[in-house]
């Protein structure tokens, strides 16, 4: 269409039609780079987080106490301490922690209940994510916390008790302090109901998006000691972690090995790997887009200029200075760029709305939509003023018969 000549090019019909053209060119293109903008921003957020407590220096093991000896509570706590003992006797070892799930491992997720009162079927409740933890794990992480932690007067044959994390603190008791409330797990059970004793920080755990940092109860090891659970060691000089882990766990039953032996940071990385492929993805896709656009944005509002400089020759010749030429371009230049902005921005914005907020977090649209418009807007008044600037140097008469 824009090589049917200069001739169809002047007259009204062919005139409206390349200016549509460039609008629809101008549109998409703005609508796809914010888009593509969005996109890296928020795959960029997921790989630069804070999981919420110190992972640095601490290396985990997992034991699956899946010996007969273990199936009563009391051999399980006693195999827990007798291992956190034999650890903290090497000098390299600062401390010894236990958690089922530490920051950036998946938690197991449970129903609950908040009334004894309100019967409700297991599908309609709300679930949250458990994990067991040992008295010190709050310290050793450096998370922060309010109220007191659990502590060895928390037996099985006390009352039990439970801490929340300030999400579950803030959904379910908002306004008001959590402390004293009381909450049930797995109500189908008929499990006993806990009290809250403590508000911990909210701790990510697995991916590092939203709406998969699910609210956090905290049970007591030494209240319910489960079967599978990790150990976490924080070490002041440099370790071999195998070799610690493996002595330690031989010392105490050489029948139940420790697995997956791994530093926290590690762990927490390879939540990331996904988010990282896609962001480097999505930046070199975004690159392709705006090179794309650059080049077929300047060149078709380039080309739609050169196909009326007949009509610019015309202008000149009637008495028309450079100057007020040049502005008209410029302007129609200008209108490009307002339905780019206002209907391609509008549109991206709309369609990234979709996806839930929880989910997207905070992105930085205001970045990504004036860094959008700066470079749309140098794009095309460059489109729209080197083209005029070298049809109006020509004498008229040259002009009017440019193809």
């Amino acid at each position: 269409m824009l090589e049917s000549g200069s001739k169809g090019a002047t007259d009204k019909v062919g005139s409206l039609t390349l200016r549509a053209i460039v609008v629809i060119e101008v549109t998409l293109s703005f609508c796809l780079l914010i888009l593509c903008g969005l996109n890296v921003s928020f795959t960029l957020q997921m790989t630069d987080i804070e999981y919420g407590a110190d992972s640095q220096d601490i290396d985990t093991a997992m034991v699956n106490l899946t010996s007969n000896r273990y199936q009563a509570h009391q051999p399980r706590l006693q195999y827990m301490t007798d291992l956190a003992d034999e650890l903290r006797r090497h000098p390299a070892i600062g401390d010894v922690t236990i958690s089922t799930a530490f920051p950036g491992q998946r938690a197991t997720a449970f129903a609950y209940n908040l009334s004894a009162t309100e019967t409700r079927v297991h599908e309609s409740l709300p679930q949250t994510s458990v994990i067991w933890i040992d008295a010190n794990y709050f310290d050793v992480l450096n998370i922060d916390f309010e109220g007191r932690q659990f502590d060895v007067t928390d037996t099985e044959n006390t009352p039990t008790v439970a801490i929340v994390d300030s999400e579950f603190a803030a959904d379910n008791w908002p306004n008001e302090s959590a402390l004293g409330k009381r909450l049930q797990l797995d109500p189908e059970r008929d499990n006993q109901w806990l009290t809250v004793v403590g508000v911990g920080q909210l701790v990510v755990q697995r991916f590092p998006i939203k709406a998969w940092r699910n609210p956090t109860v905290y049970r007591y090891v030494r209240q319910d000691m489960p079967r599978q659970f990790t150990v976490g060691i924080k070490s002041v000089i440099e370790i071999s972690p195998q070799k610690i882990f493996k002595a330690a766990s031989g010392n105490v039953d050489r029948d139940i090995p420790v697995n997956n032996i791994k530093p926290l940071v590690d762990i927490q990385q390879v939540n990331l790997v996904e988010f990282k492929f896609f962001a480097y993805l999505l930046t070199v896709i975004a690159s392709v887009a705006l090179f794309l656009a650059v080049v077929g944005i300047y060149g078709i509002i380039s080309r739609s200029i050169f196909l009326r400089a007949n009509e610019i020759g015309i202008r000149r010749a009637i008495g028309s200075t450079k100057k007020s030429i040049i502005n008209i371009y410029l302007r129609q230049g200008i209108g490009y760029l307002f339905f780019g902005a206002i209907i391609g921005g509008g549109a991206a914005l709309a369609l990234f709305n979709i996806i839930p907020s929880r989910l997207t977090g905070t992105i930085e649209i205001p970045f990504v939509y004036g860094s959008t418009l700066l470079i749309f807007g140098i794009l095309i008044m460059l489109a729209s003023y080197l083209p005029v600037r070298k049809i109006v140097a020509m004498e008229p008469g040259e002009a009017l018969h440019y193809e």
